[in-house]
């Protein structure tokens, strides 16, 4: 990959890329947790994945590129471990993970929230965050398809604020136990809604 082909789609098999690109992604989460998103530097980036920091430039070209790589991968793998997306078509099994991930990855779950407050003040960032909620959403609606739950785009809306409130408590709270008791309701709120006409 030379310089100038920075990547934008950064959640692909892992063997297509060195182990430094995936280490400075991994990174950025623990460097923000530790010192906010202000005080993201190259150098504590690269510092963290034990790369040279040259690397993020080489590979992603900017701080921005770089938090907006990092911020897709959180978000996609969090659909992906926590069961947010459609991975059954079983209610008990939607957002089944949640509680392993928050207690495997709370940094990369408390990095989206730091980013989304800062991008409140840098509108350089809004359209990472606006991208990463549409994700979101979306991974909820296509769920609500697989559980033949009647819905549109607002309540699938819904259904995540309610997960990312989960989640934001969570990271207060540190209860797992909480967490769990929540996630149970927010499925049986979704067993009780009306389920998609079938067509005839």
């Amino acid at each position: 990959m030379h310089a100038q082909e920075h990547d934008t789609n950064p959640v692909q098999d892992e063997s297509d890329r060195p182990p430094g690109y995936w280490a400075l992604l991994r990174s950025v989460p623990r460097v923000v947790a530790r010192v906010g998103l202000r005080g993201l530097t190259y150098r504590a980036v690269a510092k963290d994945a034990g790369v040279t920091y040259g690397l993020i430039s080489y590979y992603f070209g900017s701080r921005d590129a770089l938090i907006e790589a990092a911020t897709r991968l959180a978000s996609e793998e969090a659909i992906a471990q926590s069961k947010v997306g459609p991975s059954s078509d079983k209610v008990q099994d939607f957002a089944a993970g949640v509680s392993k991930l928050l207690a495997e990855d709370p940094e990369a779950q408390a990095f989206q929230y730091e980013l989304v407050c800062e991008a409140r003040r840098s509108k350089a960032l809004l359209p990472a965050v606006e991208k990463m909620y549409e994700n979101y959403v979306a991974a909820v609606s296509a769920s609500l398809d697989k559980l033949g739950v009647e819905h549109d785009e607002a309540l699938a809306r819904v259904i995540f604020a309610a997960l990312d409130g989960i989640v934001l408590q969570r990271l207060v709270h540190d209860d797992e136990k909480m967490t769990d008791e929540s996630i149970e309701a927010l499925q049986a709120l979704l067993a009780g809604l009306r389920p998609r006409r079938r067509k005839r």
